[in-house]
């Protein structure tokens, strides 16, 4: 049997935004668990013990995994914008645009790093329609914050960026739970206070940062 075979890039994608979807799952989960166990109400040897063995093997291994399906992400990405430039009959490097004589090479934030307005608007007048929606997809935070790109186009990717940190936030960091059942204990007002206001203080600077690999740092300001 012979042929070219590729991937299929919507599957490609798909794929990638679901890995990307669970490593920020997980790393929300693996700082919720950070903080639980540290106002965890538990003495003795295997309490002062495990919190350090949380620090020091679990909670990292929760890291690597979450490392791991961040660099997956970038990989599927890059595969799938390959794919789709060769798809376009380019040769694997090169496709045309809607300019003539303009050449778009795989959209990235590099294409308009350091270039006026004008020139971003050139730039991106000349990339096809699939790779501007690439770009889009793929780099919200720089797709909404590049003057030259079409207010509608930052809009949207702002608005996207916006909400998907809002889900974030509230699924992957709930508000603490005062249980009234531990008050028993010595130090619990104390110690669920201070997570409350921790809590508070990742709820109003979580709108201003988004974790490695969310692809939204900064768009929530910028709405």
């Amino acid at each position: 049997m012979s042929g070219l075979y590729g991937a299929d890039i919507p599957q490609l994608r798909q794929l990638a935004s679901r890995m990307r979807s669970a490593g920020l799952k997980l790393e929300g989960q693996r700082h919720t668990f950070s903080a639980r166990i540290a106002g965890a109400p538990w003495h003795g040897p295997d309490g002062d013990r495990f919190p350090q063995d949380w620090d020091t093997d679990y909670s990292r291994t929760l890291g690597a995994a979450a490392l791991f399906l961040k660099q997956a992400t970038e990989e599927l990405v890059r595969q799938a914008n390959e794919q789709e430039t060769a798809s376009a009959g380019s040769g694997g490097s090169i496709a045309r645009g809607g300019l003539a004589g303009v050449q778009a090479s795989v959209p990235g934030p590099g294409d308009v790093r350091g270039k006026s307005a004008a020139e971003v608007r050139t730039w991106w007048l000349g990339l096809t329609a699939s790779q501007q929606q690439a770009f889009v997809q793929n780099h919200p935070d720089v797709a909404g914050n590049t003057n030259g790109i079409p207010f509608s186009v930052r809009t949207e990717a702002n608005r996207a960026n916006a909400q998907s940190r809002i889900d974030w936030l509230t699924n992957h960091d709930p508000q603490p739970a005062f249980n009234p059942l531990m008050l028993v204990y010595p130090g619990y007002p104390e110690r669920y206070a201070a997570e409350l206001k921790a809590w508070n203080v990742r709820q109003k600077e979580g709108m201003n940062y988004f974790p490695p690999g969310s692809h939204g740092r900064g768009a929530a300001r910028r709405l």
